[in-house]
């Protein structure tokens, strides 16, 4: 998801979360009328705000109404400068990829440098050195159970490196309205089921699986103390600053640290594949024919096979800003306070 997509959704959730708490502080929630949440909702989603983009008026407008009624809610504030607001900065972030994924196939191995046969995303995290050696083969790596599909039914794929195959999907699995459980299947392996590394073909595009540029254009770096921030979250200055230095392209927007390790989720090519499948119950040749032809795939383990996962990259910040101040979402506990989920 977007930066700018995240954060609207934000904004609504935040306007009810907050609203729904205040009357259980007070009245209970029966006393929220459905009249104000129309109010409310209707001021944020009106075109006044035009969509609340990320550094637009409509976007600050949003923030001060929130706020606003925070205050009159009596909600005790806990942002900047004991404000309800806090200043969330957008880093354009430029990679230079050292990362490698070396299969060992009963002790014969090969190395596969990004961007040779084996793809990273732009923001893969921070560096690690990460060793595997149960490996999975999945299918086509999907749980449709409105499709009746489930290639993960009755396995524990938790620490495992798992692979699956068919950008398409099967036949059973209809593209149109599966769309987004088929482009998400390495995250939904990683971050659902606890495996430790997926992988998977290219997308039909090519794209790298970066996360969705929420700016509307280049902008360039802040001061030295966006530069010392962008140090400690494991970013490199950009080389030969000055006023006549060209900026360099982002290859992803992120407002998190770049230094947290992630599971490492790998696009890989035909050779990459061919070499991983070699001692295989099924030869890839095959395996690529029927998902291809969105034909049954079967599933079985790679024994014999280990996977190490270098990942290493270099991240330079090359332009950064701080959003319209936001309001961070506010939850009922003990009493009134204000969180941010990151």
């Amino acid at each position: 998801m977007s930066v700018r997509r995240s954060i609207r959704a934000w904004a609504f959730a935040c306007v009810i979360t907050c609203a729904v708490s205040a009357g259980a502080a007070g009245a209970g929630r029966a006393s929220i009328t459905s009249q104000e949440l129309r109010e409310w909702l209707s001021y944020i989603a009106s075109d006044e705000l035009a969509g609340r983009a990320v550094f637009s008026s409509g976007f600050g407008l949003a923030a001060a109404y929130i706020q606003d009624h925070l205050s009159a809610w009596g909600v005790k504030p806990a942002g900047d400068s004991s404000s309800y607001l806090q200043t969330v900065r957008v880093l354009g972030v430029k990679t230079t990829s050292h990362a490698s994924v070396t299969p060992d196939i009963d002790g014969e191995s090969r190395t596969f440098p990004d961007g040779e046969g084996i793809t990273l995303p732009r923001n893969m995290g921070g560096r690690q050195h990460l060793v595997i050696d149960r490996v999975e083969f999945v299918g086509y790596g999907l749980d449709a159970p409105g499709a009746g599909h489930m290639d993960f039914r009755g396995r524990d794929v938790k620490g495992e490196a798992v692979v699956w195959l068919g950008t398409n999907g099967p036949k059973d699995v209809e593209q149109g309205t599966y769309r987004r459980l088929l482009s998400g299947r390495n995250r939904y392996a990683t971050e659902q089921l606890g495996a430790s590394a997926a992988i998977g073909p290219p997308s039909p595009s090519g794209a790298r699986g970066v996360q969705p540029s929420g700016d509307r254009g280049a902008e360039s770096a802040g001061g030295a103390g966006e530069a010392g921030r962008a140090r400690q979250a494991g970013a490199i200055e950009q080389p030969g600053g000055g006023r006549g230095a060209p900026i360099p392209a982002a290859d992803f927007t992120t407002v998190k640290r770049l230094d947290r390790p992630a599971p490492p989720t790998v696009s890989a090519s035909d050779a990459f594949f061919e070499f991983l499948f070699s001692q295989a119950p099924a030869k890839y040749d095959e395996l690529k024919r029927k998902a291809a032809a969105q034909e049954p795939l079967p599933s079985f383990r790679l024994d014999g096979v280990k996977l190490t996962f270098n990942v290493d990259a270099d991240y330079q910040v090359v332009r950064g800003r701080g959003t319209s101040r936001t309001t961070r979402p506010c939850r009922w506990t003990r009493s009134w306070r204000s969180s941010i989920s990151t």
